[in-house]
């Protein structure tokens, strides 16, 4: 992972890129909006730098424990889901009107914002052109190659602005942050992205975008396209001889990159045009501009009084906004992540931790809260005094640092903390709800950070009362949730039970009487094996009724097992479906059982109709896959992801409205629509999700979301 000079990576630790105030506005309104599409809300923020940046950063963050990187912006809306998404929203939103010292910066990112814009469009459009497999990748790519030129000016403030104001341009601009600052804003960006712990190409594509063509020749394709594009946005589009030359990787498209400029550049006006960013004339001189106008006014004295109303008024709009949103959350497991980007986006928070109150044991645990270092989450410290800053923050209910003048002395629980998030010290914020002790939220801090945070004490325990507020509601759902399952558990059993032993009479007497009916029978009578099938039968009816007065046992509890049904459902139906019929399948499922919640035959019932339907829709030579994935998570709560993908010729509108359920029109398909529309029943009905991509002639890919039972 890269590293920083020590003055740049203090001066950047924790710092929040600003957001452009149009794309946030429409993204505050579109988040209230409930059928608001996943694929409207990428669209929005793929338009913005600062917006991008934080939902990758959060989606691809520990708190979510996905076992894989996402690096398209929708994927990480998926992940995070619109709940989240809308609280952090709400918190850019609140954050950037009560900073005294950014709303004192009068800066103007619009050239900035449209040469981000232009050269994500264009990177997507090249990748698509020359057959590069993540096209939404190199859209990211292309916004944030410059995200490093926001850092610096964010942190560095006035130092960096008046690099930016001598420069004519990037590559002059480059020089000078190397030669002042020991690193350029390429290295910047990398080093935000290595954060996210993604796959290095899209780092690096961030990285080399200002290296020479000589360089560049050797670097993988998404850095070049990346480059490419940078290139011809800052240069003009005459550079396909470059391309030919230097990079066989793209040179398909050289002759096409005027084209491709030409259009990304209509697709970026346009969007400006959408969000009322000004768009200047070709001859006017910010037309070409690529860096943010800067301007520092002199700041004015700010009296204590107002410094206090501000507080004041902050907390109060954080209360009314950021309450909603965080006590819309579906699950705790949701909250507790909802809760660490709104400190992270606020405070800047980017080490964050929770400790419990056991009000029985009169401790503080981490047992509950996953996700966080083990120093933390196998702590049990008692609530003495001096036992810990965080037991010491809470019995007096305010919020507490390692660098507070008037603080307990420093326990080796506190060096354990911040040594475990690799800070110089840790936050204490108190959780109280109502005078109910919920816990302790501890986060990792430096001096440099605790300066910034020492007048927002107000902000900080406003902020802790939200997520004991947000807690305290999620433990009362839970306990209520547990009382009642158990009360409803036993109705169950009883009735069960009473059922059970109703129906165990009238089948004993049927049988004894197919047993005399047979016994009378001649031997060569062609009836006794019919009377054989229904004995057969009634005694699986039996034994059905006499395990339903019976305790389930564990594996029940877990749900069923989607590796061994697919497993099962494969050896059964793939000669007569597929490989009779000429059609290869391949299979990518793991070795160990996974579980969900899910209906075991209605999922059965919904892979058999969409193996049926995939079979007759496709002819000799075709293929289809089915694959099963584990820990992919929507709103926060952990999926399979089970994805059927096909060769066939695709489906229809109509096909696609009977799959989600939208129509029971079976007009011209016959029994193929019957089955989709079996499918989008069930999947209404059992309350899944699934997806479709399918395109005309290609194929077709079904995924579904299946709720996760961890073992």
């Amino acid at each position: 992972m890269r590293s920083l000079p020590d003055e740049i990576a203090w001066a950047i630790e924790s710092v929040a890129l600003p957001p452009m105030p149009q794309i946030l506005l429409r993204l505050l309104q579109a988040v209230e909006n409930d059928f608001v599409s996943v694929k409207d809300l990428a669209a929005l923020v793929g338009q913005d730098v600062a917006l991008a940046a934080r939902v990758v950063a959060a989606a691809n963050s520990a708190a979510w424990g996905r076992g894989r990187s996402v690096t398209t912006v929708e994927e990480c809306l998926v992940v995070l889901g619109t709940r989240v998404v809308r609280s952090m929203a709400t918190c850019l939103a609140v954050q950037g009107m009560f900073d005294r010292d950014t709303r004192r910066n009068d800066h103007d990112f619009s050239g900035f914002w449209r040469h981000s814009l232009l050269c994500a469009e264009l990177s997507r459009a090249i990748a698509a052109e020359c057959g590069y497999g993540r096209p939404d990748e190199a859209y990211l790519a292309g916004l944030l190659h410059d995200a490093g030129q926001i850092i610096l000016l964010s942190s560095l403030r006035a130092k960096y602005g008046e690099l930016i104001a001598q420069a004519q341009d990037e590559s002059a601009l480059c020089e000078m942050e190397t030669a002042s600052l020991g690193v350029h804003h390429g290295e910047v960006g990398a080093w935000m992205v290595d954060q996210w712990k993604l796959d290095s190409s899209l780092a690096d594509s961030i990285l080399f975008h200002h290296a020479t063509v000589n360089q560049i020749a050797t670097a993988d394709q998404l850095c070049q396209i990346v480059w490419t594009s940078h290139l011809c946005v800052t240069g003009g589009a005459e550079y396909g001889d470059v391309v030919a030359e230097y990079m066989p990787k793209l040179a398909a498209i050289s002759e096409r990159l005027a084209l491709l400029h030409g259009d990304a550049v209509k697709r970026t006006v346009l969007i400006a045009e959408a969000v009322g960013i000004p768009v200047p004339a070709d001859d006017d001189e910010d037309a070409t501009r690529t860096l943010p106008k800067v301007s520092f006014p002199p700041l004015e004295p700010v009296a204590e009084s107002a410094s206090g109303i501000d507080d004041v008024v902050a907390g109060m709009a954080l209360s009314q906004s950021l309450q909603k949103d965080l006590l819309s959350l579906e699950s705790e497991q949701e909250l507790l992540a909802a809760v660490r980007e709104s400190a992270r986006i606020l405070f800047g928070l980017t080490h964050t931790a929770f400790l419990f109150f056991d009000e029985g044991q009169n401790i503080l645990t981490g047992a509950g809260a996953e996700e966080q270092p083990a120093a933390l989450r196998l702590a049990r410290l008692t609530m003495e005094p001096a036992a810990s800053l965080a037991a010491e923050s809470l019995r007096t209910r305010v919020p507490m640092s390692s660098f507070d003048a008037a603080r307990p002395p420093t326990s080796l629980a506190d060096l354990q903390f911040a040594r475990a998030m690799g800070t110089e010290g840790v936050l204490c914020i108190p959780l109280v709800a109502a005078e109910q002790q919920i816990g302790v939220m501890v986060s990792g801090i430096s001096r440099t950070l605790h300066g910034k945070l020492v007048r927002r004490q107000a902000w900080l325990g406003n902020f802790g009362r939200l997520a004991a507020t947000g807690l305290k509601a999620w433990q009362a759902i839970r306990s209520f949730e547990q009382k009642t399952a158990q009360e409803s558990s036993e109705r169950l059993r009883r009735h069960a039970r009473r059922i059970a032993h109703e129906a165990g009479n009238p089948l004993g007497i049927i049988k004894s009487y197919l047993k005399i009916l047979d016994d009378r029978l001649a031997q060569d009578d062609a009836l006794h094996g019919e009377i054989t099938v229904l004995r057969e039968e009634i005694e699986r009816v039996s034994s059905i009724v006499r395990r339903m007065s019976e305790t389930p046992s564990e594996d029940g509890e877990q749900g069923v097992d989607v590796v061994g049904l697919a497993r099962d459902m494969l050896a059964l139906y793939s000669p007569p479906l597929f490989i009779n019929r000429g059609i290869a399948i391949s299979v990518d499922i793991p070795e160990k059982r996974l579980f969900s919640s899910c209906n075991r035959d209605g999922l059965k019932q919904i892979l058999l109709n969409l193996c049926k339907n995939a079979s007759e829709a496709m002819e000799k030579g075709g293929r289809i896959g089915l694959s099963l994935r584990e820990h992919v998570f929507l709103n926060g709560v952990p999926h399979l992801e089970l994805t059927l993908k096909d060769t066939g010729p695709g489906l229809t509108r109509e096909a696609l409205d009977r799959l989600r359920g939208e129509s029971m029109d079976t007009a011209g398909d016959g029994a193929r629509g019957i089955g989709l529309s079996v499918v989008g029943a069930l999947v209404k009905k059992m309350g899944l999700k699934i997806t479709c991509r399918s395109y005309a002639g290609e194929g077709t890919t079904i995924t579904l979301l299946l709720p996760q039972v961890m073992e």
